[in-house]
């Protein structure tokens, strides 16, 4: 009878033993799901992704850079702000674009204003559109689609757009993002829109 109980007592503690290190393998398995799962990286908000936005209308569009940027605004023009004045000595060309937009020619044009940011101008069929400052201090060119150019600070979520042959101006965010040509946070590193191109995105204020 000794024996009997002694083999009894050992089976139970064997199988007592064996489901405490299931138990705790099951755990263990479970906790290592949970955490990899928790850890996994999520990238959909951070990588830049194309999106279908409307062909560039414009053609042959070039970037010049300091004392070539192409004149936009004249001396004594009135901008789109308060007190805002043309004159050389207080806005420094920086770059601009140019290029055909519907048969015509467009400048596009990006001034330092030290030390309010930088300030935009631009000129359609040889006449000043727009003159005045963008969506934030400093910001980046997107994208060219339609007869507009997509401008931003992604940092900031201050975008807006340029229309390149009226100068009418859109900030609505909603409408804005959705022409930008890329969706997440990160911009791409070249301007989109230009064929055959490769324009740095980057507006180089105080540089």
């Amino acid at each position: 009878t000794n024996q009997s109980e002694t083999n009894h007592s050992t089976i139970t503690a064997n199988n007592t033993t064996r489901s405490n290190t299931t138990s705790a393998v099951g755990t263990q398995s479970s906790a290592n799901q949970i955490s990899n799962n928790s850890t996994a990286p999520t990238t959909s908000n951070t990588v830049e992704t194309p999106t279908n936005v409307a062909e560039f209308s414009g053609s042959d569009v070039k970037l010049l850079k300091g004392q070539h940027t192409p004149v936009a605004i004249s001396k004594g023009y009135k901008g789109a702000q308060p007190n805002m004045t043309f004159s050389n000595q207080k806005f420094l060309p920086i770059e601009g674009f140019t290029g055909t937009l519907h048969g015509k020619k467009f400048v596009l044009d990006f001034y330092s204003n030290q030390p309010n940011g930088i300030v935009i101008g631009v000129r359609y069929n040889n006449k000043p559109v727009y003159f005045g400052f963008g969506p934030s201090p400093m910001f980046d060119v997107l994208n060219f689609t339609g007869d507009n150019v997509v401008l931003g600070s992604p940092s900031a979520g201050a975008y807006m757009t340029m229309n390149l042959v009226t100068g009418k101006v859109d900030t609505n965010t909603s409408q804005v993002v959705s022409m930008k040509g890329y969706s997440g946070i990160t911009p791409p590193k070249y301007v989109l829109g230009l064929s055959n191109t490769k324009y740095p995105i980057t507006i180089p204020y105080g540089k």
